[in-house]
């Protein structure tokens, strides 16, 4: 099943109303001790709706507005530098594009 190497690896984070970047795992409740991270990238990769998902639930519990940021990197090319950084922002009305 895993005989393959994925060539790029995606980060997810996220910026309040403060504009610091956290790591948006910190949003996001389901339990998974030990492997939040994963779990989270493996969600948003296979359930396309997910992020919205984490979105509304964020909104809800604390009436602020978010951006996520999602940072792609190429393995192969530069793992050290991003290739690309998409920004969503996530407020009353959904998750959006930027």
């Amino acid at each position: 099943m895993f005989n393959v190497n994925p060539r790029e690896a995606l980060v997810y984070e996220y910026a309040g109303e403060d504009g610091v970047r956290h790591d948006l795992v910190d949003l996001d409740p389901t339990p998974a001790p030990g492997y939040k991270h994963a779990r989270l990238a493996v969600d948003a990769m296979l359930t396309p709706a997910y992020l919205a998902e984490v979105c509304l639930r964020a909104t809800r519990a604390s009436h602020e507005e978010y951006d996520f940021f999602i940072t792609e990197y190429q393995v192969d090319v530069d793992p050290r530098r991003p290739s690309r950084t998409t920004t969503r922002h996530c407020g009353t009305h959904g998750l959006s594009a930027q």
